[in-house]
């Protein structure tokens, strides 16, 4: 029962990972709602933060993000150079 359950709560979570469609995996796993499926089997990792936040900048900024994070990363490694 233990192994059902475990592989259930992969196949979900994997479903949900490579697809990113939610209503898929509710049908498949025959859950009664989109939000059971949501509660068991979204996860948020500060990597998907990140590039989520990066999505939202390039559609506000567009070309300029890359202007921008270009001289982030300069000045960062200014300030570390500096540091030593």
């Amino acid at each position: 029962m233990k192994s059902q359950v475990a592989a259930t709560l992969l196949a979900g979570s994997l479903i949900n990972a490579q697809t990113g469609n939610l209503k898929l995996a509710r049908k498949l796993l025959g859950h009664p709602s989109l939000s059971a499926t949501a509660d068991i089997h979204t996860y948020t990792s500060q990597e998907s933060e990140r590039e989520a936040a990066l999505a939202v900048e390039w559609a506000i900024y567009g070309d300029m993000c890359s202007t921008v994070l270009d001289s982030e990363n300069k000045n960062n490694a200014a300030a570390t150079q500096s540091e030593r």
